[in-house]
């Protein structure tokens, strides 16, 4: 009969499959495999291993040791989760997010940020969480069942709230207007700039129409013109007074001249 490890009620694939607190119906055939290489979650007729899941490099594995599963969805002696637990599979052989067994989630809800450590080692007891605004907060994570724990700490700055725990996770969440006005019209225009620019003597010209040339107009002249901008020669500037510095000292500035007129008497002699 198929049975949850202790590895089996912490994992997200087989965690809470519905219909877990009920014997499953049993499946007619397995096939002995030993030793197992991978996480055991599921075993079946003499505690042997049915359900088996490993990771190598970056590739996934999932081994059934067994090709009666579909008494399941034939609800034979009780049945079974055989869709769920099939989906899970697929979803988790294709690194979906919410069946990662060693992850950090952070959402946002009403203000408040959410937090879950799901692991399948210790959990952790405590969480830091650093906001927008450079607080940072420790809050206790509490069990909400095997291998997973939370935390919901208000959320009340708009921004980024980036989330660690003890034993190396991290998460990001993102509080505020998840389309901001910015980024809601990245094409250029100039609707917003011609009509100010028009009204204060100036113009918008677009690059790819050529650069245009630049004039220096007296205040009050027109600025624009085709082929050309105009820069408006305001005069508002004040010269307080004016320092000179030599670029050298006059003993160095002697020394270089004079070795200079010797470097070039000896290069002199020697062409003769």
């Amino acid at each position: 009969m198929p049975t949850l490890t202790a590895e089996g009620q912490r994992h997200p694939v087989t965690s809470a499959l519905p219909g877990a607190d009920a014997p499953w119906g049993p499946w007619l055939r397995q096939v002995e495999m030993s030793p197992p290489s991978g996480r055991v979650l599921m075993t079946g007729r003499d505690a042997l291993p049915l359900l088996v899941l490993s990771q190598v490099n970056k590739g996934r594995v999932a081994l059934l040791t067994s090709d009666t599963i579909w008494l399941w969805a034939k609800g034979w002696e009780g049945g079974g989760p055989q869709g769920e637990l099939l989906r899970r599979l697929a979803h988790w052989l294709m690194k979906e997010p919410d069946l990662e067994e060693d992850a950090v989630r952070a959402r946002l809800d009403d203000g408040q940020l959410l937090l879950t450590r799901r692991t399948m080692g210790s959990l952790p007891t405590t969480a830091r969480v650093l906001g927008p605004d450079g607080q940072e907060r420790t809050v206790p994570l509490t069990a909400t069942g095997p291998g997973s724990a939370e935390a919901r700490v208000s959320a009340p700055w708009p921004g980024v709230y980036r989330v660690e725990t003890p034993d190396g996770g991290r998460a990001l969440a993102v509080a505020g207007q998840p389309n901001p006005l910015e980024t809601t019209r990245l094409t250029p225009t100039d609707a917003l700039l011609a009509p100010l620019a028009r009204d204060t003597g100036g113009s918008v010209t677009w690059a790819q129409e050529g650069l245009p040339a630049f004039h220096r107009v007296a205040p009050g002249q027109p600025a624009r013109g085709p082929g050309w901008v105009g820069v408006v020669a305001n005069g508002r500037h004040v010269v307080s007074g004016v320092t000179l510095s030599p670029v050298l000292d006059t003993p160095l500035a002697l020394v270089l001249i004079l070795g200079g007129l010797a470097l070039a008497w000896f290069r002199e002699g020697r062409s003769d």
